[in-house]
């Protein structure tokens, strides 16, 4: 299923004449490549574009245009784009901090006279969409930034209302962005009069919106293929639409298509790709400078969603702990204090570790894991990766490995000099491969896909050969200590454990104690642990 099919009303690649679409975000994530898509496919089905901002964001969005393959620039200085700056002389006067770096560029202002502040903007606005008007075709308008003028008092939630609906009916659609950030909508017994105001714009612009698209940051902090979760939801202004159309949707349609929640990652190092909301080919499908991964649903009952599901290849650590060994431990009558802290800290990992693997056997029947065979077949998994990398067989390694770590093991192979080759070789285990670590989490709500991560302390005596141009030059004998991390994916098939990569112990340093103190008390303790 594709957005098309969500939230339009016919196959088009721009939303419907005459709809409004929300973006909202916070502080802490943009709207930058909504704004970027809406622009992009406008322009790429011959539609002028208005783009009107209140934010000092103009220069970052022509910067990342380039990076992402779709100069906006360019489109100014052809005439599909017309960029309106509603902040640098809005009060009459230019501040040369705010002002645009490109003089090239042109652009329209907006500005206040004193007389009507609703008037000002209107006609300027409206002196815009003319201008890019045509016989054939309406432009699209975006307002970025709108919030601001109530923010600022410029003009009253009813005005700015009133300035919305006269210009929708001028242009094709509207996009609208606004902050969502919890400071201006968080009830309160007393709110200010700023909050009144801006909660009743927000609320009435959402009401009569034809789509909701709305940015926050990913709860649990940003994470290396993660940058936020976004939700689409339908708007009054789609079921208004939809009696006026002379589609058919069922009822059941209506009740289990109502609405998308999943994460998001865009990349700012990247070049082409585009953000697709609308049309056949517009699913949620991975370019170069944006993923969409799905990864959980929030209404009762969406089968197609589900079938489209797609959940990021790496998913990073979960929560573990490895002991730091007996050789880095302080002496106990130096520190007894960090001691017993630390051991504390080991028995409470070990007792959840052995709760979590029994758990996740449950959890994931009929499918059944064997552990006894897992401890027999590490030690020969590590023999033939180190093997693999060693020799440079990448086939080998893309078997073992998880496709990050494998993506790191073969970048370091492509950067060898050709003359050199190397000869690794495993003597002897000192110990057999020890399960130091074990943790599990469900990946997706009200379904049997769950990650799981094993982490094997491996002690063992190893040597590794230098030729260059064929001629023995350097062979080094070690015995070393490593921390292999192995993840089963119970979604992936074949089922198996995979090397997701390495890690290391903590520090007997990251366990610390925060003491909290009052009128010279203690009153609380905290024991804060991290691995370095």
């Amino acid at each position: 299923m594709d957005f098309s099919d969500h939230f339009s009303l016919n196959n088009s690649h721009i939303p419907p004449e005459g709809s409004a679409i929300v973006v909202s975000s916070t502080v802490l994530v943009s709207p930058a490549f909504i704004i970027h898509h809406f622009i992009k496919t406008s322009i790429e089905n011959n539609q002028r574009v208005i783009l009107v901002r209140f934010l000092d964001d103009w220069a970052d969005l022509l910067f990342v245009s380039k990076k992402w393959g779709f100069d906006l620039s360019s489109q100014v200085l052809s005439g599909n784009l017309i960029y309106m700056d509603g902040l640098t002389k809005l009060y009459g006067h230019s501040l040369d901090d705010w002002s645009s770096t490109d003089k090239s560029i042109p652009m329209k202002y907006i500005s206040l006279t004193g007389e009507s502040n609703l008037n000002c903007i209107f006609s300027t606005i409206m002196s815009g969409i003319e201008e890019a008007s045509s016989p054939n075709m309406k432009p699209s308008l975006i307002l970025w930034g709108l919030d601001f003028l109530v923010t600022s008092e410029i003009l009253a939630p009813s005005d700015l209302l009133l300035l919305v609906s006269s210009l929708q009916e001028a242009v094709h659609y509207c996009v609208i962005t606004l902050n969502s950030d919890f400071a201006f909508l968080s009830p309160k017994k007393r709110p200010s009069d700023l909050e009144i105001n801006y909660s009743s714009f927000a609320y009435a612009i959402v009401h009569r919106a034809y789509s909701i698209i709305s940015l926050r940051h990913f709860p649990g902090g940003k994470t290396k293929d993660v940058t936020g979760v976004i939700r689409i939801s339908r708007g009054s202004g789609y079921y208004a639409a939809k009696k006026d159309s002379s589609s058919d949707t069922s009822d059941h349609e209506e009740s289990t298509n109502t609405q998308l929640e999943m994460l998001y990652f865009v990349n700012d190092s990247g070049a082409g790709g585009s953000f697709g909301v609308y049309g056949n080919n517009s699913s949620l499908y991975v370019k170069k400078w944006i993923e969409m991964r799905y990864v959980f649903k929030r209404t009762m009952y969406r089968p197609q969603i589900q079938k489209h599901m797609i959940i990021p290849e790496d998913l990073g650590m979960l929560d573990v702990y490895i002991a730091p060994s007996g050789k880095c431990l302080p002496y106990f009558w130096k520190k007894p204090g960090q001691r017993i802290r630390l051991a504390w800290r080991w028995f409470y990992h070990q007792i959840m570790g052995w709760f979590q693997r029994k758990l996740f056997e449950e959890r994931i029947r009929p499918i059944r894991i064997d552990f006894k065979e897992l401890q027999l077949t590490i030690g020969n998994y590590y023999e033939r990766l180190n093997q693999a990398y060693a020799s440079g067989n990448i086939k080998e390694i893309d078997t073992l490995c998880g496709k990050s770590y494998a993506k790191t093991l073969k970048s370091q192979i492509e950067k060898r000099p050709e003359a050199v080759q190397y000869k690794w070789v495993l003597h002897r285990m000192i110990k057999p491969p020890k399960l130091v670590s074990f943790s599990q989490a469900q990946v997706e709500i009200d379904s049997n896909k769950y990650l799981a991560q094993a982490v094997y302390r491996i002690d063992s005596e190893q040597s590794l050969t230098v030729f260059s141009d064929s001629i023995k030059k350097e062979e080094s004998l070690k015995e070393l200590v490593e921390y292999y991390v192995f993840q089963y994916k119970t979604w992936v098939l074949p089922h198996k454990w995979y090397i997701w990569g390495k890690t290391v112990e903590a520090s007997p340093d990251a366990v610390k104690v925060k003491l909290w103190r009052k009128d010279g008390k203690r009153v609380r303790m905290n024991y804060t642990y991290k691995n370095k």
